[in-house]
């Protein structure tokens, strides 16, 4: 990524003005706004984004939405030029490589909405329907202006998985194959998740399984738990006529699994109390997830917000592959 040059020291180089009239000015006071109204809400889009960071590929899809892929990476590339002339000479606050854009860590400030109020970003007017969408989405209570930066360095969330059972015997692996499916579904919902393969590992969160069997019943006990507080977040005892081996691939395992992880992935912003992207639109999709499967109508809708909400915060793909089975 391109490394500021022009203004190492820490602290603001520019304010950006996102309620009322949209304005750029540097610490001095001297006007820095662009006139290209799409170099204007590509600032716009990057001061409102976690982190002050987004893709490339995120940003075209919302300023260019009606261009082919190599026709809006070109755009893009032309509106990072235009906007590094606009904030000559402090254009090093921009950085970029081949996959990401952002403002340089603390370099840009916020100016604080005034007391009057105001509409968010005016006098930035771009017709891309994408882009449309997603100011009415940041516009929108509860939207992304209300989801706080994901902070540098955020830890990632550490998962270990244990079990009762002795070591090396048919149920000690049954037990394992569950905890590790479980752990497996939450990292899968969480992008900021790891799982812990060393024992001994500080962790966020333990998922303990036991398996008995007993005269042709297996018995499989599941605890899922917030090791810092040692909060039991989740269990369930499944019950399975059979061997330990015939439970690993059935729909009972399935099923107890999929719960467990719903369960864990819909608490972790709540229990873990961090504010990270991931953990953000997680706790979104989930909801819209119950709102899907009403199957009413204005559930139907809504679960499409708040799936287009989801995509808002990360862009991850999973959140417009919904949109389009509920579409």
């Amino acid at each position: 990524m391109r490394e500021a040059a022009q203004d190492p020291a820490p602290g603001p180089v520019v304010e950006i003005a996102l309620h009322g009239p949209f304005h750029v000015r540097c610490m001095a006071g001297h006007d820095l706004t662009p006139r290209p109204h799409k170099v204007r809400a590509l600032m716009a889009l990057l001061a409102l984004s976690p982190d002050h960071r987004r893709g490339r590929r995120w940003i075209e899809e919302r300023l260019w939405s009606d261009r082919g892929p190599a026709q809006a990476a070109g755009s893009l590339r032309q509106a990072l030029v235009d906007l590094r002339k606009a904030l000559a000479p402090h254009d090093a606050i921009v950085v970029a490589d081949r996959d990401w854009i952002a403002f340089r860590a603390g370099a840009v400030r916020p100016v604080p909405e005034p007391a009057g109020g105001g509409d968010l970003l005016e006098g930035v007017a771009v017709r891309d329907p994408a882009f449309r969408r997603w100011l009415d989405s940041v516009r929108r209570p509860g939207g992304a202006m209300q989801i706080p930066a994901l902070a540098q360095g955020t830890a990632p969330i550490v998962i270990r998985c244990v079990t009762g059972n002795l070591s090396g015997t048919g149920s000690a692996v049954v037990a394992e194959i569950i905890a590790a499916r479980i752990a497996q579904d939450i990292s899968s919902h969480l992008t900021s998740a790891t799982v812990a393969m060393a024992p001994g590992v500080p962790c966020d969160l333990e998922i303990a399984c036991s398996v008995v069997e007993d005269d042709g019943i297996c018995l499989a006990f599941i605890k899922v738990v917030h090791c810092p507080s040692d909060r039991v977040i989740f269990t369930r005892d499944c019950r399975f006529v059979g061997t330990a081996i015939s439970l690993a691939g059935s729909e009972v395992l399935i099923q107890a699994a999929w719960e467990a992880s719903e369960r864990t992935v819909g608490l972790v912003p709540h229990v873990l109390g961090i504010a990270t992207t991931a953990t953000k639109s997680t706790a979104l999709g989930q909801l819209a997830l119950h709102k899907m499967f009403s199957f009413d109508e204005a559930g139907l809708g809504e679960a499409d917000r708040l799936m287009e909400q989801a995509y808002e915060v990360e862009g991850h793909a999973v959140h417009l592959a919904w949109r389009g089975v509920l579409q």
